[in-house]
């Protein structure tokens, strides 16, 4: 989305992404015993299309590109618990776990810093 060049095509690909995170929701509450401890990742990844949605009209500002790097490291943090505990048949590690929360919080933390403030 950060990368479309029309709004248009910003939109088409929204819906996508918008499709994606209903799948990975769906996904995690069928696994979500089998990938304890990961939920909190899953929960914020699919998050990443409203994140990148509020800067639309800022696609190319270092906030945006530092959503999408966050995302990114979220989303290899995850992948390495996800593999982790497919080839050895147990939940993912305690240390794999802590890094998927802590970078999930760190994703949502940085956007949440960014919010515009309420006037009253």
């Amino acid at each position: 989305m950060a990368d479309s060049g029309t709004d248009e095509r910003f939109a088409t690909i929204r819906v996508k992404a918008e499709t994606t995170s209903k799948q990975i929701d769906d996904l995690r509450l069928k696994c979500r015993y089998a990938l304890w401890g990961l939920d909190d990742g899953f929960r914020t990844i699919k998050w990443m299309p409203v994140y990148i949605a509020h800067m639309k009209d800022k696609r190319r500002s270092i906030r945006t590109a530092t959503l999408v790097k966050l995302g990114t490291n979220l989303r290899h943090s995850m992948d390495k618990a996800i593999c982790y505990s497919y080839f050895n048949g147990t939940l993912p590690s305690r240390i794999s776990r802590a890094i998927v929360m802590y970078r999930a919080w760190r994703l949502r933390v940085y956007f949440d810093n960014g919010k515009p403030v309420l006037q009253d």
